[in-house]
């Protein structure tokens, strides 16, 4: 069943839920969103919204490819400026909480997974989070590309404004409070805490061990015989063994 956005109704959405600072650009096809909010960086307004209804070449981590189901699921990409000194470099998780909140709201239970995936208990991925950064204009753009399937066929106005209002707030609680506060919701809602883990890096395995903890500072925390050991870093992929 097609299930078409509707760009005026999103808009007016948008105001009445007090996001009028919001703008929605949307096409009907794109390559990728995010190419296109990162080619057009300059033209775009803190707050922009790109949304398309069919996205050829979605782009997903380490240079995958995100494919999504047209005129059904979400790609879209939404663009924040930020101060140069403003740390971003842990929105990814953020972001996936933000993910994993909607997903509650809508009664899906859904799980994160180290960094920013968003798996359904039975280890189905439903949404993935890419981010790049731009700098212009003494301002820190975050590009935040963010792929999500539309596994129950919702009304995609509907999803795609819950979705905005879900990542304004953590933007705004973690702007006062920090990681911190999203650690332990992280931590709860992990796919696999306390299971057995293995990392890879550039399809070489650096490590295995039990998921054990998240610092404050988005680091996942493995544990074996030898002790604790600490890792970050988009270029880690993580398999869960068990």
């Amino acid at each position: 069943m097609i299930n078409n956005f509707n760009f005026n109704k999103i808009n007016q959405m948008l105001k009445q839920s007090g996001l009028e600072n919001y703008t929605v650009i949307y096409h009907d096809q794109l390559e990728s969103t995010q190419s296109y909010a990162l080619n057009n960086i300059q033209q775009l307004n803190n707050n922009s919204v790109i949304v398309c209804e069919v996205q050829t070449n979605g782009i997903g981590r380490n240079g995958k490819i995100w494919s999504s189901k047209p005129y059904i699921d979400i790609a879209v990409s939404l663009v924040h400026a930020f101060s140069l000194d403003f740390e971003y470099e842990l929105l990814p998780l953020v972001i996936a909480v933000a993910i994993n909140r909607l997903f509650k709201q809508l009664r899906v239970n859904t799980k994160v997974k180290w960094p920013n995936d968003i798996y359904l208990a039975d280890k189905t991925k439903v949404a993935g989070i890419l981010q790049s950064a731009k700098v212009y204009a003494n301002e820190r753009y975050i590009v935040t590309g963010i792929g999500l399937d539309n596994i129950q066929n919702w009304d995609r106005n509907n999803l795609l404004l819950s979705l905005i209002i879900q990542v304004e707030n953590v933007l705004s609680e973690y702007k006062i409070f920090g990681f911190a506060i999203f650690r332990q919701e992280w931590l709860d809602n992990c796919i696999h805490y306390h299971r057995q883990i293995s990392l890879y890096r550039s399809g070489n395995l650096i490590d295995c061990g039990i998921h054990v903890d998240l610092t404050n500072n988005g680091k996942i925390v493995v544990k074996d015989h030898t002790g604790l050991r600490e890792y970050s870093g988009s270029s880690i992929s993580l398999i869960v063994e068990d």
